[in-house]
């Protein structure tokens, strides 16, 4: 119940807020994985370095990214490590979680297949939308200028 309402305020605000409808959304989809990130086993699988393919954009340094998954439970995002001409940053989370997790959407139960990284402050949060041998694409909502799209991302194990 109290995430139906969540969702209906979200859908009202985003129209008039995007920055606030986004924070909720985080919110409300940190309370959709019910934060059992930490009790879960990492996927053996997964674990590596994961380089985003594709680079399309007018800031090559921004959307050059790479996903570390590591066997202890730890991630980092890595940004910039592709063109020197970048500079090279890395945000670093306590665990990940890959698997599937239930959302209600449009009122009707879903699994949603999950890769999450999450820290105290600022979890990244993607749905898996296939994963084949060395490829991954999922979908994220990316910043872009001031306002923030969904966009299908395609990664590469390196």
């Amino acid at each position: 119940m109290i995430l139906n309402v969540l969702l209906q305020h979200i859908i009202e605000m985003s129209v008039n807020n995007l920055k606030k409808a986004l924070l909720l959304t985080s919110i409300l989809f940190g309370m959709l994985v019910n934060n059992s990130v930490c009790a879960q086993k990492v996927n053996k699988k997964l674990i590596g370095t994961w380089q985003r393919v594709a680079l399309k954009g007018n800031n090559p340094c921004k959307i050059d990214q790479r996903i570390v998954l590591n066997a202890d439970g730890s991630a980092t995002l890595q940004y910039g490590y592709r063109f020197e001409e970048c500079e090279q940053t890395e945000d670093h989370f306590n665990s990940w979680f890959h698997g599937k997790k239930s959302a209600t959407v449009n009122g009707k139960k879903k699994k949603l297949e999950v890769l999450l990284l999450e820290d105290k402050f600022n979890p990244v949060n993607f749905i898996v939308l296939k994963i084949k041998k060395d490829l991954m694409r999922v979908s994220a909502f990316v910043p872009e200028g001031d306002t923030t799209y969904e966009r299908t991302l395609i990664f590469k194990r390196i």
